[in-house]
């Protein structure tokens, strides 16, 4: 449905003028098809009165069209949310042919850059390919150059040496190629926080300045590959105050909501 594109989405963003003193945006992944789990995420999510929530990818299970309207728009829709959701695909969104069909469909481009209340957000598809290439490189360099107080990324698979700071043994099913330079950019533009999936959990790690957190519980089977306190269902709340970010992880166990402040 066209209502769902990147840009009329951003149309529907609450431009505040003068910017907002205090604000927020939730950031949740790896839903896989699991609605009883991700339709509790997305009610904790609309009590949080985010200004819009960000999915880190791998939305459903096999990457069709009904799977995206049956158990992704479907469980929006039910819920009624009121502000956009922006995803990013995920190795699962890649459909039968491999080519993301389904979800390009829905949303009408596997990439999004845009500037809200003075904060930079750039999401990219990085589940196509073993790495980045240098056109999402230089998306990501160009969007980065518009002036902001914060910057934010959002793609699916990690780095393999961010993988490598919270898994439990040597295997790596990170990304490595390009992950050098796209480093070298995060740090070059002072990016505050990237925000990746894949793996089923939570982990978060600041490397040269750069945030790197993993939150992928929003549903899939959480991983064996990270350790017990890090294997949860979870979102993230982040609030953009005068005195800077804050950042809140409400973690979903046993029905309960446990709420853990973080730096």
């Amino acid at each position: 449905k066209p209502k769902y594109n990147w840009d009329t989405q951003i149309k529907t963003l609450l431009q505040r003028e003068p910017p907002a003193d205090k604000w927020n945006f939730v950031v949740l992944g790896d839903t896989r098809n699991n609605v009883s789990i991700s339709k509790q995420l997305y009610r904790k999510s609309k009590e949080l009165w985010p200004d819009m929530l960000f999915h880190t990818g791998d939305i459903v299970r096999s990457g069709t069209a009904r799977e995206l309207i049956e158990n992704h728009i479907g469980v929006i829709e039910k819920e009624h949310l009121p502000f956009p959701v922006f995803c990013v695909p995920g190795n699962h969104e890649r459909g039968i042919f491999y080519n993301f069909a389904a979800y390009n469909a829905l949303y009408g481009s596997d990439r999004f850059a845009f500037v809200h209340e003075q904060c930079n957000f750039i999401g990219i598809n990085n589940s196509g390919k073993r790495g980045i290439g240098d056109e999402e490189l230089n998306f990501i360099k160009t969007a980065l150059e518009k002036p902001s107080k914060f910057s934010f990324v959002f793609l699916h698979i990690p780095p393999a040496f961010f993988e490598a700071a919270f898994v439990l043994d040597s295997r790596r099913r990170g990304f490595k190629k390009n992950a050098g330079r796209f480093h070298e950019i995060l740090c070059e533009h002072k990016v505050t926080e990237v925000f990746f999936a894949h793996i089923h959990g939570y982990a978060s790690e600041v490397i040269d300045g750069v945030r790197y957190t993993l939150t992928g519980g929003g549903g899939a089977p959480l991983s064996r590959r990270l350790h017990k306190s890090n294997r949860h269902y979870h979102l993230i709340n982040m609030k953009v105050t005068p005195q800077g970010l804050e950042r809140d992880l409400f973690v979903y166990r046993d029905k309960e909501w446990i709420v853990k402040h973080t730096q």
